[in-house]
């Protein structure tokens, strides 16, 4: 599925924005750091959405970057 994801662009369904750091522990040195590694690329936040193909959902999280573009960060089977 991850190599195939971008021709498939066009059906992926937005769900939600997800912060940098909304789901760490950000009193943790080492969510602190990986956070501000993420900042340092250029990732703003994250995108979530979903994909359907035949009986499968797919949820497909982008990182997005300061220049608005997304890459794949995540791709996993909900259903």
């Amino acid at each position: 599925m991850f190599a195939n994801i971008n021709s498939m662009a066009s059906q992926l369904v937005y769900l939600s924005r997800s912060e940098l750091g909304e789901v760490k522990d950000m009193t943790k040195p080492e969510d602190i750091a990986n956070i501000q590694k993420k900042k340092d690329r250029g990732v703003t936040h994250y995108n979530i959405y979903e994909l359907r193909q035949g009986n499968r959902v797919w949820h497909v999280k982008t990182e997005v970057y300061k220049n608005r573009a997304e890459a794949v960060y995540n791709l996993f089977i909900t259903k």
